[in-house]
């Protein structure tokens, strides 16, 4: 959609939706981004003698229970707690597809750590590009993000290196109105 629409229809669909809700949406993965992937990979390669690297590599991540141990990430909880205020926040994040009890895991994790407010806030798919909303926080541009219609917030890199950063960006009044 985001090759096909020119960037006035972009902000008119927007626009409309934002006027629909009440709010921007934005959307957020989960894989670090939200929970900590990399020192989780650290911490069970480092169990079973081997780098967080290899762990990777040979997606070992494809275990049982590897998505309920997530941490979350420095910051994150409170950062999303403030902008929910601002801003409609949805999850939006790829399973493991060769990981059958990633799906559960991470509805899960959610409600752990987001308790009420985040049980019917997450949808599971390897298309956000087909999602509509104003902002993407993701670490990468994989699984449709790249194509996402609205702003793609790339997590993890200048000048979104922290969720600190990322709150400050989204919280500009220029950014809201």
């Amino acid at each position: 959609m985001k090759n096909i629409l020119t960037e006035e229809q972009i902000k008119a669909f927007l626009d409309a939706f934002e006027q629909k809700i009440g709010k921007k949406t934005l959307l957020i993965d989960l894989d670090g981004v939200v929970a900590d992937f990399d020192a989780s990979a650290e911490k069970w390669g480092r169990d079973i003698g081997i780098s967080a690297q290899e762990f990777k590599d040979k997606k070992m991540y494809r275990q049982q229970s590897f998505y309920l141990e997530l941490e979350l990430m420095p910051g994150a909880k409170d950062a999303i707690q403030k902008l929910d205020s601002v801003y409609e926040i949805a999850f939006v994040s790829a399973p493991s597809w060769d990981n059958p009890h990633s799906f559960t895991e991470k509805r899960i994790w959610i409600e752990k750590h987001f308790g009420q407010w985040g049980r019917k806030r997450m949808d599971l798919s390897f298309r956000k590009g087909h999602y509509m909303g104003h902002y993407l926080i993701d670490d990468r541009t994989k699984y449709g993000a790249g194509d996402f219609m609205g702003e793609h917030i790339m997590f993890g890199t200048d000048p979104f290196k922290t969720w600190s950063e990322v709150t400050e960006y989204l919280i500009k009044p220029s950014i809201i109105q």
